[in-house]
């Protein structure tokens, strides 16, 4: 197979089972080709490539997109399988999510953020499995053998349905997903806090993106964090983490219907 160069170097960064053999011919400088009579679309291309300011990033996307092989091969593995399933655990999740009222999609990109879906992932603080528990809230949630794949779905969708459960009843459903997955990461005492920010900072204290994901940074700062009960947060932490799941979410939906043929 023939590639470009850049076509190349994309695969090579994810893909451990291909190899360059040769190089047809020296290399070629890249353009821009832009329609004619869009003079302002041409000088603003001018002036992003020539922009000394830019320089660093475009090397920051450059690194992210061709040269940094783990973040690639991370995305890799997120990946829908050819026959349709998400990971080699859809039906464990499945039937959890279903017991506890959850879109089983949202499930599985939840624990791909949390583990790569490595049932024997294990964070430095002492996180383990799919969705990367705890022993205290495994304990809590009193399921046995949550060291286990089958347990540790278990133990983390019922702690997910449980924080859920713990915001008021005027946090509309499709919000309370979100802010239960900020729990999850943060614990319900921040986003609690950051619930009580939203509201003094004039934004919305029952939506997440735009309002509470806003006043949950704040708790970063001293000026903001003295004013709550719990303190400082490393909030970008929280705040990427259901970015980041929710984006996966919607790319889960439309490749993956939620309820595939024969389940």
């Amino acid at each position: 197979m023939f590639l470009g160069s850049n076509a190349a170097a994309t695969q090579l960064a994810w893909r451990q089972d291909v190899r360059v053999l040769f190089s047809r011919g020296d290399p070629l400088p890249l353009a821009w080709a832009l329609r004619p009579g869009n003079p302002e679309l041409l000088a603003a291309v001018d002036a992003y490539l020539t922009d000394p300011k830019r320089t660093s990033e475009r090397v920051t996307i450059r690194k992210r997109y061709f040269e940094n092989q783990s973040r690639m091969r991370s995305q890799g593995k997120a990946r829908v399988a050819g026959d349709g399933k998400i990971s080699p655990y859809d039906e464990l999740v499945r039937r959890w999510a279903n017991h506890y009222g959850y879109d089983w999609r949202l499930i599985s990109a939840q624990m791909f953020q949390e583990s790569g879906f490595d049932p024997k992932a294990t964070s430095w603080v002492g996180a383990f499995g799919l969705m990367q528990l705890m022993p205290a809230t495994a304990d809590q949630m009193n399921v046995a053998g949550w060291k286990e794949a089958a347990g540790n779905v278990q133990a983390g969708v019922k702690y997910l349905a449980w924080v859920r459960d713990r915001f008021s009843g005027d946090v509309p459903e499709r919000e309370r997903r979100w802010m239960a997955l900020a729990a999850y990461n943060a614990g319900i005492g921040h986003v609690t806090d950051a619930r009580a920010l939203a509201r003094d900072e004039g934004l919305d204290p029952n939506r997440w993106f735009g309002h509470v994901e806003k006043a949950m940074l704040l708790k970063m700062d001293p000026e903001y964090h003295r004013k709550t009960r719990f303190g400082f947060c490393r909030c970008t932490e929280p705040v990427e983490y259901v970015s980041r799941i929710r984006e996966l979410y919607r790319a889960y939906s439309q490749a993956v219907p939620m309820n595939p043929a024969g389940s």
